[in-house]
């Protein structure tokens, strides 16, 4: 008689792996930005990921700066301090914070992901997933937007939401 052995799955990242951002805004966890973001069935190695997490983490902070400065200046010494408006367990900024970082590393790896040997099908998908990465840097705007909105002082202050480039 045959049987099917069943394997284990094994996670694609160490347990618990993350990547750090600088003492200030939270650290990512790896298997969050995973479960978040459909990723394929382990084609974005660990690496990948961690280098688009990190990239995100660049924009993100040079997006912040101004932001951040005041926030530290008003006495703020982290993320969780801007504000005491909770979404669950956490604080709304840092569930921005999360939300911007998801999005970005998933518009990276979305524009990153075309095939230069790709056929005219391959290429029509790859226009899919330009449109894909254009999503995904819609909403990481939206949430830079949403944390400016929260000023110094428990204050809000009215950030639009629209950014428009004419070329």
């Amino acid at each position: 008689m045959a049987g099917l052995t069943a394997n284990p799955v094994q996670p694609l990242d160490p347990a618990e792996a993350s990547v750090g951002a600088d003492g200030w805004f939270p650290d990512i966890p790896l298997a969050m930005v995973r479960n978040a973001v459909r990723l394929g069935n382990g084609e974005v190695t660990t690496d990948r990921l961690i280098s688009a997490i990190e990239a995100a983490m660049l924009t993100a902070f040079r997006q912040l700066a101004d932001w951040r400065t005041a926030h530290v200046l008003a006495g703020a010494g982290g993320l969780a301090e801007v504000t005491e408006e909770m979404l669950g367990n956490r604080t709304q900024a840092e569930v921005l914070w999360d939300r911007l970082i998801i999005s970005l590393t998933a518009a990276d790896l979305f524009a990153g992901s075309r095939d230069i040997t790709a056929t005219d099908r391959g290429l029509d998908r790859a226009a899919d997933k330009e449109d894909g990465a254009d999503e995904y840097y819609r909403r990481a705007w939206a949430a830079v937007a949403d944390l400016k909105s929260f000023a110094p002082g428990g204050t809000r202050a009215d950030v639009p939401r629209n950014r428009v480039e004419l070329i």
